[in-house]
């Protein structure tokens, strides 16, 4: 019979920066060795703009920023007791916004991350049972992939559900108990919500000895770097609370608000009740985005999977989130067109390979399918024109590093060319 072995070190996960102050990363991380070895994830939830869904493929949509992170501990005397009792962390997004998840290590981490209690790679619940064995079996049966997670630091991102080999269904929040989840489509129940991420580190000695030789610097801007920066028609205004404290925020032109104006803000009064079930937020479907789940090549054995750690974070839309909390949500996501007009560029990652890592969520519908076979109306119409158009933006290459590729040798050119026309006798 096998004994459970106690974790010596487990891991830790906390926001980033102070206590009630606004965070944009969940560091995952613990000191383990003789002389003390930090290994270190960071998790970043990054706005980006709806990529059309029209049942063809996007592109990677770069960054609009990263979204804002609360401890819910330490909001817990002012939230409700169904959100403050799944503790963890929480994220103001809008109706339909979509978002993309960011993961920084120099050492190896293994991810898991459920949405609403559903495996984003395998379409699996958390709660395994004999039909998840079986479903396996035939996988295995088949020579296909049983793999269920992701591995830093080869995998950067993840931009959805693995809905397909190389493709994934971009990350997009709706309400809770709507039916438009991904958890209410595999499940036939919408209860979790929110997202839940599972983190494994690695043994540390080897991983130290598995870390690669420190890249040289990059010669171009960062990987998925925000589509506006400032110096492209941004500028600063000053908003006083009712407390007398004074935020800074970025704007841009498109806000038609004069650089260094005040505003006056009047914060939306708290109670009344509890947060209905429409406030909490979980996770649909959206486009069709080129995406590869690199499989994992690490040794089995390595992984420290009694130390590991999981985490909630809780979906709140942005006008309960307001109400609740008293802290301004991020401004509106800007639109697809809007976004075609500044000519922000959609990512390519150069020589990428599918893999076989793919969940089974052929039955699941996307928001915009939903959309259109339920009821109709107004709101619903506009956002089928916005998601299903195609914007014309620039289609910027990047390398596996999440880099822009730069000079290619002959060599690389003619292999290309030779796997373009396969079959040509090239």
């Amino acid at each position: 019979m096998a004994t459970h072995v106690e974790c010596a070190v487990p891991l830790t996960a906390k926001l980033s920066g102070s206590p009630l102050t606004t965070s944009s990363s969940v560091t995952v991380e613990r000191s383990v060795g003789e002389r003390p070895h930090q290994q270190k994830l960071d998790i970043t939830f990054q706005r980006t703009v709806r990529v059309s869904d029209n049942g063809e493929k996007n592109y990677l949509p770069p960054s609009l920023g990263s979204f804002p992170l609360y401890d819910v501990a330490d909001l817990k005397e002012i939230l409700p007791a169904s959100v403050a009792a799944k503790g963890g962390f929480l994220l103001p997004m809008y109706q339909r916004e979509a978002m993309w998840i960011n993961f920084a290590s120099k050492e190896p981490f293994a991810v898991k991350v459920y949405v609403g209690g559903v495996n984003a790679i395998s379409a699996e619940p958390a709660k395994e049972t004999e039909e998840t064995m079986m479903r396996r079996l035939k996988l295995l049966q088949r020579k296909q992939c049983v793999q269920d997670y992701l591995v830093t630091p080869d995998q950067l991102w993840l931009d959805g559900i693995a809905s397909e080999d190389g493709m994934v269904r971009q990350f997009v929040a709706m309400p809770l108990g709507t039916g438009y989840s991904v958890e209410a489509q595999i499940t036939g129940e919408e209860t979790t919500g929110g997202l839940q991420i599972e983190v494994t580190p690695y043994k540390v000695e080897s991983a130290l000895m598995s870390l690669p030789p420190p890249p040289p610097p990059p010669v171009a801007p960062p990987p998925r770097s925000e589509g506006w920066t400032k110096g492209r028609g941004s500028s600063q205004i000053f908003c006083k609370t009712l407390t007398g404290s004074t935020m800074t925020l970025e704007v841009y032109s498109q806000n038609t608000i004069d650089e260094e104006s005040t505003i006056h803000l009047v914060l939306l009064l708290r109670g009344g009740g509890v947060v209905q079930q429409r406030g909490q937020m979980s996770i649909a479907a959206g486009g069709l985005i080129e995406q590869v789940i690199d499989q994992d090549t690490y040794d089995p054995t390595l992984w420290d999977r009694d130390c590991g750690t999981i985490f909630n974070v809780q979906i709140l839309n942005s006008e309960s989130f307001a109400i609740l909390t008293g802290k301004v949500p991020p401004t509106t996501p800007i639109t697809a067109s809007t976004y075609a007009q500044y000519g922000c560029p959609y990512l390519q990652i150069w020589d990428e390979k599918t893999t076989g890592v793919v969940g089974k969520f052929g039955g699941v519908k996307s928001v915009n399918e939903m959309d259109i076979e339920n009821k109709p109306s107004m709101e619903k119409s506009k956002a089928i024109a916005d998601v299903i158009q195609s914007t014309h933006n620039p289609i910027v290459l990047l390398n596996s590093a999440g880099r822009e590729v730069g000079f290619r040798t002959v060599s690389d050119m003619e292999k290309a060319v030779r796997e373009r026309f396969a079959g040509m006798g090239i």
